[in-house]
Parts: structure tokens; C-alpha cells; sequence
């Protein structure tokens, strides 16, 4: 006989509800090839455009509340004047792209090709007002439901392009921006990017494009800026200090807020600092080689770090340059060349 048994109930099993899907903040990057950069040219190139390495930066910082989808609209040769070649208000990225994206921020910077109507006394009679309207009404339309932030100051010029030089762009661009910024009440936050610049070392060899440093630096900026008027939420906040080193003076950038401690080996040209200047120190007789050092080191800490500790990298880059001193002396032998 074959026994039966009672069906067992099976517990009930709760499906736990799930989690909303994260926020999204949607960045807008408007500009001309400074915001353009060397997107399209893949990987290998470094993202040489500030949109992208900003993108990185906000996803490396981020807490996990919120999500970051950075884009890029800038456009080769563009300008805020209305009516002329090269107008923004004539590209597609204007017309539907940024429109399209909707975005909640919008990073908007112009002026560099624009001085090529206003160098002149009389490009300036025709063309100062259509610039100052012209800049107006595109940060109205772009900003329509987002908040705006503009580069009152645009970026350095490191060599003179024609009419396009960091003197003609100060005499004749600046004024003019002042005037669109006191118009346009509705901005939530300027940044200078002309000051974070202003060292030779962040262009590439044409002296007007930024390399990837240079982004970096100006990324860093805009960072600054989204966190400090409190549009940017969901990121670790710890003060970082970065330094741009010119050839004749050491000066101090914005500190922005990340989720790591960066030293100056993080940002401006440490290879180059770490060989030429103390290369180049200990290159004297060997009587000499540990007084050098020592006063190189000190001098690493005092002028440039300012008492900031170095990371890994600060200390990895210090030992290269030792090693280089040591072979370069002699008096380490056995080496590979």
C-alpha cells in the first residue's frame, strides 16, 4: 500500500521591492574648441577635452546617490555673436543637441573667437552690442530650465593666433562679458579660467589648445564651481591643493573638493620639475652631491608642496629622480642605460 503524505505549504516568499533608480544630474559642456577639444580621437589621446575628464572626476568623487551624464556641445571656431560665420546660435548642437538633452546644468564658455570682431575700434562700433545681446539671449535660451554657469574669463592664450592673443581677449572680450554677466542675473555661479591657466606648460605646441593637464586644470575648476553654489550633491568632500608652476613663480590654484588627497605630483609637469630642476642641481662634483640634495629636498617641500604630504606617486617620482642623479653621476655603476 502506498502511503500518502500531506503536501507541505511552502513558506510565502516576499520579493523585496526595487530600489528607485538614482538621480541623475545632466551636465551641458557649450563652447567653442577649448570646450571642443580632442573628443573623437579615442583613448590613446587621454580624453584632451574638460567634459570628459570632468565626467571621470564626478564618477571617481561620487557617493553613489546620484549619477553624472557629463556631455560635450562644443563646436570647433565658435561664438556667441549672433549673425556672423561661426555663430553658435547657427550648429546643430544649439538648435537641437543641448535642447534635446535637457539639461539640469549648463557650462557655458565663448570668447576666444569672438575677439576677432572686436580687436579693432571699428569692429568694436559694429559689433560690441550684438556680442553682449548675443551672449544674453544664448545663455537665456541654453539656461531655459537648467541652471548656468559661465567662464566670465576664458582660458588663457599662451601665444598670440592672429587677432586671437591673451592681451587682445583681456582689452576688448573682458569688458564686454562683464556686461553679460551683470545682465544675466539668472547665473548661478562665473568661474576665471584665464587665472588657473596662465602657464605655459598646460598648451599644446600652438600655444591656444590645452593639453591634459590643461583640461584637467580647467575640469577641476568647474568642479570647484558646481560644489561651492551647492547645484552638484552626492560627492566626497575632502580640500585638495593644486599648484601651477609658470617659469618664474610658484602660485596657488582654486582647491576643489574630491574624494582623495592630491598632492602637486597629481597635476602639473612632475617629471619635468623632478628632472630638470633637480637634475640639474645635482649635477656638480660629487664633494658636493649631499648638500644638494638636501637642500633640493627642502626646497621640493617649502616652495612647491607646501608642507602637504606626498602620496605614493610624489614618492615614486622623487626616487626616479634620484635614480637619475645617481647614474647620470656615476656613482651608481651596473645599470641598465
Amino acid at each position: 500500500m502506498i502511503q500518502q503524505h500531506e503536501e507541505e505549504e511552502l513558506p510565502e516568499i516576499s520579493m523585496a521591492p526595487k530600489p528607485p533608480p538614482k538621480p541623475i544630474i545632466k551636465i551641458a559642456c557649450i563652447g567653442d574648441s577649448l570646450t571642443r577639444g580632442s573628443i573623437g580621437r579615442g583613448v590613446a589621446f587621454g580624453f584632451d577635452d574638460y567634459p570628459s575628464q570632468l565626467q571621470n572626476q564626478l564618477r571617481e568623487r561620487s557617493t553613489g546617490e546620484v549619477k553624472f551624464d557629463v556631455r560635450n556641445f562644443g563646436v570647433n571656431g565658435a561664438m556667441a555673436l549672433h549673425g556672423l560665420p561661426g555663430s553658435y546660435f547657427s550648429t546643430k548642437e544649439f538648435l537641437k543637441e543641448v535642447k534635446e538633452f535637457k539639461p539640469n546644468v549648463v557650462l557655458v564658455g565663448f570668447g576666444t573667437n569672438d575677439v576677432k570682431y572686436l580687436f579693432s575700434p571699428e569692429l568694436r562700433d559694429q559689433h560690441s552690442e550684438n556680442f553682449v545681446s548675443s551672449f544674453h539671449r544664448l545663455l537665456q535660451e541654453v539656461g531655459a530650465r537648467a541652471k548656468v554657469f559661465l567662464a566670465h574669463r576664458p582660458p588663457y592664450v599662451a601665444k598670440k593666433n592672429g587677432e586671437i592673443s591673451d592681451e587682445n581677449i583681456s582689452l576688448y572680450v573682458h569688458p564686454l562679458i562683464d556686461q553679460v554677466v551683470e545682465k544675466s542675473s539668472f547665473l548661478t555661479g562665473t568661474v576665471d579660467l584665464q587665472r588657473i591657466t596662465k602657464n605655459d606648460e598646460l598648451f599644446t605646441n600652438d600655444g591656444l589648445h590645452l593639453n591634459h593637464k590643461g583640461y584637467s586644470m580647467i575640469a577641476e575648476a568647474w568642479m570647484k564651481a558646481l560644489v561651492d553654489s551647492g547645484v552638484v550633491g552626492g560627492l566626497k568632500k575632502v580640500q585638495i591643493r593644486q599648484l601651477v608652476r609658470n617659469e618664474t613663480k610658484s602660485v596657488e590654484a582654486a582647491s576643489v573638493s574630491a574624494d582623495r588627497s592630491i598632492s602637486f605630483y597629481d597635476s602639473i609637469t612632475p617629471r619635468q620639475i623632478l628632472e630638470q630642476e633637480c637634475c640639474r642641481k645635482l649635477e656638480s662634483s660629487n664633494g658636493r652631491f649631499v648638500g644638494e640634495s638636501l637642500n633640493y629636498l627642502r626646497h621640493i617641500e617649502e616652495r612647491i608642496l607646501h608642507k602637504q604630504p606626498l602620496n605614493h606617486k610624489g614618492y615614486s617620482m622623487i626616487a626616479e629622480a634620484w635614480m637619475k642623479a645617481l647614474v647620470d653621476s656615476g656613482v651608481v655603476g651596473g645599470k641598465k642605460a
